[in-house]
């Protein structure tokens, strides 16, 4: 290096900078900075008033070196809090309670959740006394408001309702604003981290020798206390805590014992009347909280933009309601395990339509249903962007009353027909 050449047009020296901008020198810069505070003054062609060119040079690669020591701690931060979060999924078993700041500002238990393996299982405590309870046992899961029902269903939740811990300390974004170890917090020796994210930061508190976390922090970047996560890590957890609690079995849906009994009474079929030609089979009525829905085979698809093409249910002689057209197609979306319900009976296809209500319904049978039926209308084909022939628009040809005697009661009707998308089942068409 020419001691009179400027500093800026050093190329190592530029290269260093591009090191420390992207934060990731090379092993070479490292050396060449190392070698450079060890080696000797030169003393050829040296004029006097170098010498503050020669301490530029030493604060710049004294400075080069603080960084590259910084950036080296923050990767073994990283790879610490990467084994943290390794260590934390491997565990099998896991009980966490998620505090938060009641009214008075007073820490109120809001969540308490377990976890063994796939079996898991949440308790969430509402401010009026209200207790939630979801679960998990490995077969069957269930949703209860401990007093007033719920379901059970034969579907693995999707996600877990304990809180993953390891995701948040992995989060890309994340970054670790500072590190205690081995300090004493509430008569235990904890080692603190304190990663940032967002608008928020969360201080982690982590046994050293298990390195499983047993507390969390969430605080706003003021210091402002939002949640508070503590954890422990028993040998057991009873098999009961995952099972549906046994004074609640009176009040739930049981919609596996209703997907059987759908099975059964579309394969016997109901009623079957004709109009204009089309034959339709009353297959089933299902009866909600919210909705009421009937299937049937024969005809075609229910055309929703036909506006006197709604259900009718009369009771009594009366109308109990009269709702627009909101046809529904059931999808493919259904346990394997019912490998002949629903989409098709037999070979003839399944349709549905159903009706809403926000009043209370008089749902006494026998009740008659009132419905449309519709046929293809073959001069309207449905056409493809491609000019593909997919099918044929239908054409409302008449109404048939059916009278209804039996139904199916479901909170939910459509769950009874196929589990949300977010229930994780196994799933297959049914043709």
């Amino acid at each position: 290096m020419n001691p009179k050449k400027p500093l800026s047009d050093a190329s190592w020296l530029g290269e260093e900078l591009q090191a420390l901008r992207a934060e990731q020198p090379s092993p070479e810069s490292i050396e060449r900075t190392v070698l450079l505070m060890q080696a000797p003054p030169p003393t050829v062609n040296r004029p006097r008033a170098n010498w503050k060119l020669r301490a530029a040079t030493l604060a710049a690669a004294a400075a080069l070196l603080v960084v590259l020591v910084s950036v080296g701690d923050q990767r073994a931060n990283a790879s610490t809090l990467r084994q943290i979060a390794e260590v934390f999924r491997a565990h099998r078993t896991r009980h966490q309670k998620t505090y938060r700041p009641d009214a008075n500002g007073r820490l109120a238990l809001r969540n308490e959740g377990w976890q063994d393996g796939d079996k898991q299982s949440t308790r969430f405590y509402e401010p009026d006394g209200t207790c939630q309870i979801t679960g998990y046992d490995g077969h069957v899961m269930f949703n209860v408001t401990l007093g007033k029902g719920g379901f059970v269903d034969d579907g693995a939740p999707s996600g877990i309702p304990v809180e993953d811990i390891d995701t948040y300390i992995t989060i890309p974004g994340a970054h670790l604003l500072s590190r205690a170890l081995g300090r004493q917090v509430d008569g235990r020796s904890v080692d603190l981290y304190t990663i940032g994210f967002s608008d928020v930061k969360f201080t982690l508190f982590v046994d050293p020798k298990s390195q499983l976390p047993v507390r969390r922090d969430v605080l706003t970047l003021h210091g402002v206390l939002i949640e508070r996560n503590e954890y422990d890590y028993p040998s057991l957890i009873p098999a009961a805590t995952f099972r549906l609690p046994a004074h609640e079995k009176s009040r739930v849906c049981d919609y596996p014992a209703l997907r059987a009994r759908l099975q059964r009474q579309l394969l016997q079929g109901g009623e079957t009347k004709e109009v204009a030609g089309v034959r339709i089979t009353l297959r089933a009525v299902l009866v909600g909280s919210t909705k009421v829905m009937a299937l049937w085979t024969g005809g075609a698809p229910v055309d929703g933009s036909d506006s006197k093409g709604g259900l009718r249910i009369l009771g009594d002689g009366q109308f109990l309601m009269d709702s627009a057209p909101e046809p529904f197609s059931v999808p493919s979306e259904v346990p394997r395990r019912n490998s002949r319900a629903p989409l098709f009976v037999g070979k003839e296809r399944l349709f549905g339509q159903q009706a809403w209500y926000a009043e209370p319904v008089d749902w006494r049978t026998p009740f008659t249903i009132d419905m449309p039926v519709w046929e293809e209308d073959r001069s309207r084909p449905i056409v493809s962007a491609d000019g593909r022939k997919l099918g044929y628009h239908s054409k409302q040809v008449g109404r048939l009353q059916f009278v209804v005697s039996h139904v199916i009661r479901a909170d939910d009707p459509e769950r009874v027909l196929w589990r949300p998308s977010n229930d994780v089942v196994e799933t297959g068409t049914t043709r």
